[in-house]
């Protein structure tokens, strides 16, 4: 199982041939997309062109979306707590993404997203086609 980070995604819709060619090979797995992500690709709407906008609306009506919930909420207030004892700051959405994974059972997740990096240094998240 692995979720695709709002980073992987949008790289996808900008045509990035490589991630295209690796989201194959990533449909070996059971691929998921998380509430948050959703929230930052369309917050945005107003500046997203059509054709954006339908290949984010196509994408989230084929993979099924993980919701931050209760059980999410609280890994992702552990997972920050760590990460503040320890000095580091991350955006609080990846933490929030974090959270979905691992109150999920998914420890694998793709991104270009360099906090999922520090996010990794304090719990068991393997990253995929990091930067």
């Amino acid at each position: 199982m692995i979720v695709l980070d709002t980073s992987y995604l949008i790289s996808i819709a900008r045509g990035d041939s490589y991630l295209q060619d690796r989201i194959d090979v990533l449909g070996e797995e059971d691929v998921f997309l998380t509430a948050i992500s959703h929230f930052e690709i369309f917050r945005s709407g107003a500046k997203m062109g059509m054709k954006e906008n339908n290949f984010f609306s196509n994408l989230f009506s084929t993979y099924e979306i993980l919701p931050f919930d209760k059980g999410s909420s609280m890994i992702a207030s552990l997972i920050q707590e760590k990460l503040d004892r320890l000095g580091q700051k991350v955006n609080v959405l990846d933490v929030m993404i974090a959270g979905i994974c691992l109150g999920n059972g998914i420890s694998k997740i793709a991104t270009k997203d360099k906090d999922f990096n520090i996010i990794a240094k304090v719990e068991h998240l393997e990253i995929m086609d990091s930067v």
